[in-house]
C-alpha cells in the first residue's frame, strides 16, 4: 500500500515556485564556480609549463677541451686494439677539463612579448582611465560652469526685478504726489475763484444798495422839480407815449441802451448755443432822467445762471439810461438778451 504523501500546511503555488527558482539558482551558481575553477586550473597549468630552449654560446677562441662550436669537445670512441701484446703500463689518460658553466639563459621571446603585450595593455587602459577623469573633470567644471552662470543669471534677473519694482514705487509715489499737489492747487485755485467771485458779488451789491440809495435821495430831492416838468405825464403816460413812438425811435433808443449794457456783460458763452436758444427778459423802471429806480425784475430766464447774473450786473452798472433826443424817457422798460450777442 503506497504512503499518501501530504503538504505541509504552509505549501502555496507560490511557495512551490520559489523553491524552484531556489534549487535552479542553486545549480546555476554550482555550475559557474565549476567552469571558473576549471579554467583557473588551465590558466596555472599554461603558466607553470616547461619549454625547451636552445642556446648556443660562440667564443672567440676555441679552447682546450672544447669543440670549435665552443661546447665541450666529445672524443671519439677507441678503436678496437689488435690482439694483446706486451706493451708497458699505460700512461694516465689526460685528465679533461671541465666545460664552462653555462651563462643564464635569456628570457624566451614569447614571454617578452607577452609581457610587452600585458604592458602595452596597461598603459592603454590607464591611458583611457586618465583620459575618461580628465573628460569627467572637463564634463564637471562645465556642469559647474553653467551652474554659476545661470545663478549669475537668476541674481541679474532678480535685481532687475527689484529695481523694476522700486522705479515702479517710485513712479507710483511720484504721481500721487503730483496727483496731491494738483488736487491741491485746484483746490486752492477754486477757492481763489469762489472767493473773487464773492468779491465781486459783494461789491455788486454794495454798489447797486448805493445806486437804489442815491436813486431814492435822487427821487426825493427831485421829487417837486419832477412832478412840475411831468405834470400830466406820468409813469403810465410816459410808457405809453414810448409805445407809440416809431418803430425806428423806439429801436435807436433800445440800441442806446443795449450799447450802455453789453460792454459789461462777462460770461464765456459755452459753445454749441445758438441764437434764440437761451434768451434772458428783464424789466427795468426809470425816472424820468433814464435813472434807475430799484433792481431790473427778470421776466424770463435764460437757462444759463451765470449769464442771468452777468445781465444783471451790467444793467446796474449802467445806472442812467441814455436819452434819444425827441424821444422820451419811459417809465419802464423790457429789455432782452441774448448770449450769441456776448461773443
Amino acid at each position: 500500500m503506497k504512503e499518501k504523501r501530504t503538504r505541509p500546511l504552509s505549501w502555496t503555488p507560490e511557495s512551490e515556485a520559489r523553491r524552484r527558482d531556489f534549487r535552479r539558482a542553486l545549480v546555476c551558481a554550482v555550475g559557474v564556480h565549476a567552469l571558473l575553477f576549471v579554467a583557473l586550473f588551465f590558466a596555472f597549468q599554461w603558466k607553470t609549463q616547461d619549454e625547451d630552449v636552445m642556446v648556443e654560446l660562440w667564443a672567440e677562441t676555441p679552447t682546450t677541451g672544447t669543440s670549435p662550436n665552443g661546447g665541450p669537445s666529445v672524443e671519439p670512441p677507441p678503436a678496437p686494439s689488435p690482439a694483446p701484446e706486451p706493451a708497458p703500463a699505460p700512461s694516465p689518460a689526460p685528465r679533461e677539463q671541465s666545460a664552462p658553466a653555462a651563462k643564464p639563459q635569456p628570457q624566451p621571446q614569447k614571454d617578452l612579448a607577452e609581457e610587452r603585450r600585458k604592458a602595452d595593455i596597461v598603459q592603454a587602459e590607464e591611458r583611457r582611465r586618465q583620459e575618461k577623469l580628465k573628460e569627467k573633470q572637463l564634463q564637471e567644471q562645465k556642469r559647474q560652469q553653467e551652474l554659476q552662470k545661470k545663478a549669475d543669471e537668476a541674481k541679474k534677473a532678480a535685481e532687475a526685478k527689484r529695481r523694476a519694482a522700486e522705479d515702479a514705487k517710485k513712479a507710483a509715489e511720484a504721481k500721487r504726489r503730483a496727483a496731491e499737489e494738483a488736487q491741491k492747487a485746484a483746490q486752492a485755485q477754486a477757492a481763489a475763484q469762489a472767493k473773487a467771485a464773492a468779491q465781486v458779488r459783494a461789491q455788486e451789491a454794495a454798489r447797486m444798495a448805493a445806486a437804489r440809495v442815491r436813486s431814492q435821495e435822487l427821487a426825493r430831492t427831485m421829487g417837486g422839480a419832477a412832478s412840475s416838468r411831468s405834470a400830466g405825464t406820468p409813469t403810465g403816460d410816459r410808457t405809453a407815449q414810448f409805445q407809440n413812438l416809431s418803430g425806428s425811435a423806439r429801436a435807436g433808443f433800445i440800441a442806446k441802451v443795449r450799447a450802455c449794457i453789453r460792454p459789461n456783460i462777462i460770461f464765456s458763452v459755452p459753445s454749441g448755443v445758438r441764437r434764440g436758444q437761451h434768451q434772458a427778459v428783464y424789466r427795468v423802471r426809470l425816472m424820468p432822467s433814464g435813472d434807475q429806480i430799484g433792481s431790473p425784475q427778470k421776466l424770463k430766464a435764460s437757462g444759463l445762471a451765470g449769464y442771468d447774473a452777468a445781465v444783471e450786473r451790467a444793467i446796474a452798472k449802467c445806472s442812467r439810461f441814455p436819452s434819444v433826443p425827441g424821444v422820451v424817457m419811459p417809465g419802464e422798460v423790457s429789455l432782452t438778451f441774448d448770449p450769441v450777442d456776448v461773443r
